[in-house]
């Protein structure tokens, strides 16, 4: 009995090389998970006084949506696990 359908094969990476192969993959999420931040923060901070979003329950949502997206490709890659640089 052999077990070929699960075998993966890890190849050697570090932390250099795994960067800017996420970068370059997930570049279209960041350019948008980025744009949607800048734009929480206009409506935040700087929107005219009538359209301010400084209500609690609306930021908390998207916010974490956006953390989830720029964080989970770097916390999920099993080559950046490996203490290896």
């Amino acid at each position: 009995m052999t077990w070929g359908a699960t075998a993966k094969e890890k190849a050697d990476s570090n932390f250099w090389i795994e960067v800017p192969r996420i970068l370059k993959t997930f570049k279209w999420m960041y350019l948008t998970m980025g744009s949607i931040a800048v734009f929480m923060i206009y409506c935040g901070c700087f929107a005219p006084p009538d359209w301010r979003i400084n209500d609690f329950t609306a930021i908390v949502p998207l916010s974490t949506v956006v953390a989830g997206h720029l964080l989970l490709p770097f916390a999920l890659n099993p080559s950046l696990m490996v203490f290896n640089y």
